[in-house]
């Protein structure tokens, strides 16, 4: 028999499911879950890195887990040096956050440290749970300030700025299109 949590959470993952894909800010960001066809149970769009689930340092990491995981963050606040649901996320806070309770995978504190664990990943061939790593610091270059993680079809997930909440972004379009510098993979 069912746990009464258990049925809660199919209830609100059902719920979630069935809100409006056109739900979308002004800026392109997402405050709720996102129709996408790796979302709404389409098996060939969902990407299991090497079939059910890549490897991390000898451990099994879903990438479905670690995206699911993340989207139930979506809507908790930013907040500068955030490393926790419970007062809020920084970008690199979250990441490190969902990776380690949905996969138990240690990453660095930083951004900049996160864009040296795993292996390098063009634009071209991202894959969901990926890393995507952006420069939105002032006086523009390449250097590495901002962490997210690659949902599927041009979007990632991430927790922006001071005054937004974690939220999904287009990479293709709006301020993140020309930000992006590099992704890396540890889901194989």
């Amino acid at each position: 028999m069912p746990t009464l949590s258990k049925l809660v959470c199919a209830a609100l993952t059902c719920l979630a499911v069935q809100l409006p894909a056109h739900a979308d800010n002004t800026d392109g960001s997402f405050q709720t879950a996102p129709s996408f066809s790796w979302w709404s149970g389409d098996k060939s769009a969902n990407n299991n890195a090497t079939g059910g689930g890549g490897v991390f340092g000898g451990r099994s990491l879903s990438v479905d887990g670690l995206i699911n995981s993340a989207k139930n963050l979506i809507g908790l606040p930013y907040r500068a040096g955030g490393t926790s649901p419970t007062s809020g996320f920084d970008c690199s806070g979250f990441v490190q956050y969902v990776f380690k309770h949905a996969a138990n995978v240690d990453l660095p504190r930083t951004s900049r440290d996160m864009a040296q664990v795993g292996q390098s990943v063009s634009r071209d061939n991202l894959r969901p749970g990926d890393m995507v790593f952006f420069a939105h610091t002032r006086g523009g270059g390449n250097r590495i300030s901002h962490v997210g993680v690659y949902v599927g079809e041009g979007h990632f997930i991430h927790s922006p700025s001071t005054g937004k909440t974690i939220q999904i972004n287009s990479m293709d379009s709006g301020y993140w299109s020309s930000k992006f510098v590099t992704a890396r993979r540890v889901t194989d």
